[in-house]
């Protein structure tokens, strides 16, 4: 769930393969794209239907249930690709490495003018000060954060040392969209025009996408496509700035778009769930109404056990989403409750949802495992978790990582901590794997693709990702980094749903389940169009 965090920790291992590196270089050499195998949509969460379902009519005839937007509500998707405006497939090549050194970096804004280092860092925070620089330079093969605040004042905008090469940085930053986290890979030491070094990365994740998902770009895509490829070729040169790199960020979103259209349109409609989070069972009926209402089959949905609360009420929920035709995902126990478990205790609470509970989908093992404020022995929980629900039935078991690089220390980033805390072993036993994510708190956006797809070709590549956790504004959730709009609406709502469900099906290797939205009970009946845009992802 949202949190209160603490300010951000600015302290100045690898096990697994180059996977990700090699999809990026044959992307780079014109080759084929990875060859992604796709191990089952929610069909291996228990896709289909549950069991015992009985008639739905209190759900079409209550009043309490939230009306299925129109067509004319859910326009905001791009529609499906024609083929006689389609164009052959994108080709891209990273620069060549220049050996580690320091890279100096100059950003240009729209008007050709140069940012100083002040005014890169208040773009980057958002004006708040240290607490929003996010800064890490990565190894691009793994992701994981090798120097956290490596940024300082260079000769031009920004300088870096870098210890290895090739290298990539990352750092929150704003388009006409909103915040992004962006990943800009560099070749070494030397002097950049880091606009053009960024579109570049930008162009190169989208003719890996294009390629994974054998989408060829539109007309349009494929002219600002080559536009910007022209831009920065053959040379970086000073006139690249902002401008250019907005369009690459906007290009980057609406193909993902286009592929997320394209591909639910001609997918069996048995291998998608949708998905919203229930964090209380207080007005269920009317709270599962409006997820029907929403999305009137193949619904799922993630309901929260807080302590406290009789696990039999947790049963009658259960059964009462099934009589509905509603699948269910138990979270075993909110992040923001592990600090308070011994590992004993722990282990009884776990032994006693998972002996008393019956007919669960799908178990969630952990939650947001990765944050920093799930105190000790983390690793350690998880794996009894992990353990004991897949000893005792075949239940799918998903579990759910928190979204930040380099918004916290570095060994709770994302990967890092993948790499550092989960053994094989347990992640065989995993079925899926889903993202929590609040843009507020730890941009990502123009980078979607190229993080999942390292979470998925590195770290996790028999399991699918999803999306297992979203929200924006709503009680707890802080930072500064804005999406759609710098103030928090119902617009703005709808803008963060349409934008990461089209990311999310924009992955080969995800047949969709999201976003997991935290609010829903809270927000179905004051946020239309927040729920216009969940629904017009739904496909009867």
């Amino acid at each position: 769930m949202p949190r209160n965090k603490e300010s951000i920790q600015r302290k100045v291992s690898t096990f697994f393969a180059l996977l990700l590196a090699a999809a990026f270089v044959l992307t780079s050499c014109g080759g084929g794209p990875p060859k992604f195998s796709n191990p089952g949509p929610l069909s291996t969460l228990k896709a289909t239907e549950p069991s015992n379902p009985t008639s739905t009519s209190a759900t079409t005839n209550s009043p309490q249930a939230v009306e299925a937007p129109t067509s004319s509500q859910s326009s905001s998707r791009v529609a499906p690709t024609s083929p006689s405006t389609i164009s052959t497939l994108p080709q891209i090549a990273l620069l060549p490495p220049s050996g580690a050194g320091t890279a100096n970096l100059a950003m240009y804004q729209s008007g050709g003018g140069l940012y100083s280092f002040r005014q890169f860092r208040s773009l980057e925070s958002n004006n708040t000060g240290n607490n929003g620089y996010d800064d890490a330079t990565l190894n691009p093969s793994t992701l994981q954060v090798v120097d956290l605040g490596p940024f300082y004042q260079g000769p031009t905008t920004v300088a870096v040392d870098l210890s290895i090469s090739p290298a990539a940085i990352s750092f929150a930053w704003p388009s006409d969209r909103g915040y992004s986290n962006l990943i800009c890979d560099l070749p070494g030491g030397g002097s950049f025009n880091l606009d053009a070094l960024c579109i570049r990365s930008q162009l190169v994740q989208i003719a890996a996408m294009a390629k994974a998902n054998s989408y060829p770009l539109s007309q349009s895509q494929s002219e600002s496509f080559t536009q910007l490829q022209s831009d920065i070729d053959p040379t970086l040169g000073s006139s690249v700035n902002q401008q250019q790199l907005n369009q690459a960020v906007d290009l980057s979103l609406d193909v993902a778009n286009s592929i997320a259209t394209n591909r639910i349109g001609g997918v069996e409609d048995s291998q998608f769930r949708y998905s919203v989070t229930i964090d209380t069972l207080d007005n269920l009926s009317s709270t599962l109404n409006a997820v029907r209402s929403t999305f009137p089959s193949r619904a799922m949905v993630r309901i929260v056990i807080d302590p406290g609360v009789p696990l039999s009420q947790y049963q009658s929920a259960i059964d009462l989403a099934h009589s509905m035709s509603i699948s269910v995902m138990i979270e075993l126990m909110d992040s923001q409750y592990m600090a308070s478990y011994s590992y004993a205790r722990y282990q009884s609470r776990i032994d006693q949802i998972l002996s008393t509970l019956q007919h669960v989908d799908v178990w969630e093992v952990g939650n947001e495992v990765n944050g920093n404020w799930l105190g000790p022995q983390v690793g350690a929980k998880v794996a009894y978790a992990i353990d004991e629900a897949a000893s005792l039935s075949s239940t799918p078991l998903y579990l759910t990582l928190y979204w930040q690089l380099g918004e916290d220390d570095a060994s709770h980033s994302i990967f890092n901590w993948v790499n550092t805390n989960l053994t094989p072993t347990e992640i065989s036993k995993l079925t899926s794997v889903g993202i929590s994510m609040y843009p507020q708190e730890a941009p990502l956006g123009a980078s979607f693709y190229r993080a999942m797809t390292t979470l998925h070709t590195v770290y996790f590549p028999n399991q699918s990702i999803y999306i297992g956790e979203l929200g924006y504004g709503g009680s707890g959730v802080t930072g500064s980094w804005w999406w759609g709009s710098p103030s928090v609406s119902d617009s703005s709502k709808a803008s963060t749903v349409t934008t990461y469900m089209g990311l999310l099906l924009s992955l080969p290797f995800s047949v969709s389940s999201g976003p997991f939205w935290w609010y829903f009970a809270e927000e179905y009946a004051s946020s239309p169009q927040l729920i216009a845009a969940l629904r017009n992802w739904y496909r009867q």
